[in-house]
């Protein structure tokens, strides 16, 4: 669905009533999906867990488009 037509529809629409809109992605989501979105999207911030080693977020970060990254949000886990 958000690779299709549909969706760029949606996100306009968005972008005219709204001055942000956030799209999220479950972290089982594909890196495909991540991929599209962020194509989608004005700009991206990825949020990683702080126990993640930076090998990790190398890992997912690599493939992904950086001009629209703008950053990355560490966060603790829940106790």
């Amino acid at each position: 669905m958000i690779s299709g037509p549909r969706f760029k529809e949606i996100l306009v629409e968005a972008r005219e009533m709204f001055d942000f809109t956030i799209s999220t992605c479950r972290r089982s989501g594909s890196l495909q999906m991540r991929t599209v979105l962020i194509e989608q999207a004005d700009a991206a911030i990825l949020v990683v867990r702080a126990t993640h080693a930076y090998s990790v977020i190398d890992r997912v970060l690599e493939p992904l488009p950086k001009d629209r990254l703008l950053g990355v949000v560490s966060i603790r886990a829940r106790t």
